[in-house]
């Protein structure tokens, strides 16, 4: 039962070090739909699926970002397993796409965002990937009009993948260079990149363990945080200033092979993301302006291997949200406070077995939570958890 947990969880977080996604959009002829949403037994939440999302083993809708206009960002598994990006406008409509050259078969096809969760900013520009039928990822930026840039950033060999993108247009990402290692690159809004590494990156990658560095997220004023892979394989945090400058950083507790994984930053310039143990448990950390880091546990998290704690987005306001996996291997949603306090909830309909569960992955300022969950049935739907006063 364990495996289905750790399936579960890898799906949404990388632990390992990227699997070579390189992504590229164009944009086919986009669907507009009128789904069907259900108010769950919570007045609170909203569930639904988008058009043309499968019904099989893990296969549904992943709800991926929420920006501070209502707009929902995510992508669909289709009875095919092939992914397509969607959008879910504030008035509930969805806009469904593909990239064109995106592949068609299993496991290929649009990512919005993809990876991480970053991929989209409050005057509706995407940032994300898809996978050929080669199965090699390429970036794209989607700008509200629809109009798709593809590129592949410089220094690439095998792909590139872009996902996070500023108000600004600025999207970041990594290149998946020579010698499997990755490069971090910035993507200003006029086309320019700017590829740069963390001083200690290792450079001596293999096809099973990638190193190097690679950008997750980035900010209103261009602050960019990230992950660098050493030469002994041990995962650390970075944050780079507007001017270029390089910060690497850890969690002092950290002792297993991921030191800190910065997953998002506000304007704020303060950043959510997770650390691992020696058991391979996760703990949430949150690392303040000042540099001061915050280490977190949701009562009655796991301890084992892939359970525990996970923090995903931190809003401008200092709220993290996030998912923790407890004993049993089921995963429930949590939203910390800026005051430290810890809520955890669950939605109504999420299954209650090893590798089910609700995971939120995203938060706007106004507090409202965007996440997915598995049922009973091992199918993935979306969910909207609205902000109550």
């Amino acid at each position: 039962m364990k495996c289905l947990s750790l399936f579960s969880t890898t799906r949404r977080i990388v632990v390992g070090l990227f699997f070579g996604l390189a992504l590229c959009f164009a944009l086919s002829a986009p669907v507009l739909a009128f789904p069907q949403e259900a108010a769950s037994d919570s007045k609170q939440f909203i569930v639904f699926d988008a058009p043309g999302a499968g019904t099989g083993f893990f296969q549904g809708t992943y709800a991926t970002y929420i920006n501070n206009s209502g707009e929902l960002l995510g992508y669909l598994q289709d009875s095919n397993n092939a992914f397509h990006a969607f959008l879910r406008r504030a008035d509930g409509t969805f806009l469904t796409f593909d990239a064109q050259g995106a592949g068609a078969g299993a496991f290929q096809g649009t990512f919005a965002p993809g990876i991480l969760p970053d991929g989209f900013n409050d005057r509706g520009d995407v940032a994300g990937q898809y996978v050929d039928a080669n199965n090699i990822t390429h970036s794209f930026i989607r700008a509200k009009d629809g109009a798709i840039t593809t590129f592949d950033a410089p220094e690439s060999v095998a792909g590139s993948f872009a996902d996070g993108i500023s108000n600004c247009g600025a999207a970041v990402g990594g290149a998946n260079g020579a010698n499997f290692v990755y490069h971090a690159f910035v993507r200003n809004e006029i086309g320019v990149f700017t590829v740069f590494d963390a001083p200690d990156a290792g450079v001596g990658g293999t096809a099973l363990r990638y190193q190097g560095t690679f950008a997750t997220g980035v900010n209103a004023e261009n602050e960019i945080i990230g992950v660098y892979i050493d030469s002994a394989n041990l995962q650390h945090g970075f944050l780079r200033d507007k001017g270029g400058a390089l910060m690497e950083f850890q969690v002092p507790a950290a002792d297993g092979s991921i030191l800190a994984y910065p997953f998002s930053v506000n304007n704020n310039r303060e950043i959510s993301g997770f650390y691992m143990d020696s058991n391979s448990a996760f703990h949430g950390f949150l690392r303040k302006r000042d540099g001061t880091l915050i280490t977190f546990d949701v009562p009655g998290a796991g301890t084992a291997a892939f359970e525990g704690t996970s923090p995903y987005v931190i809003n401008s306001g200092g709220d993290i949200a996030g998912f923790w996996v407890d004993a049993n291997s089921v995963d429930h949603g949590f939203v910390r406070k800026k005051d430290g306090t810890i809520v955890t909830f669950d939605v109504p309909a999420a299954g209650s077995a090893p590798g089910q569960g609700t995971f939120p992955v995203g938060i706007n300022d106004a507090g409202d939570i965007v996440g997915d969950f598995v049922d009973a049935n091992n199918v993935i739907h979306g969910f909207l958890l609205l902000h109550q006063n």
